[in-house]
């Protein structure tokens, strides 16, 4: 069963979207309409709470 009660868990799963926002923003300037500091800003976070999220400490 996938435990939502979990810090991991909440990383991963932000990390995901925060990285798929900032992704989908540099890929299609006209539907996501926000400044390429917010959008890096989106991948560089997604992509650490991915790495922490995975990370099996």
């Amino acid at each position: 069963m996938f435990k939502f009660n979990n810090p991991r868990t909440y990383s991963l799963l932000t990390g995901i979207i925060l990285f798929l926002v900032g992704f989908c923003g540099f890929a299609f300037p006209n539907i996501f309409n926000l400044p390429g500091g917010y959008l890096f800003a989106n991948l560089v976070l997604g992509f650490w709470g991915i790495v922490v999220g995975i990370n099996k400490k």
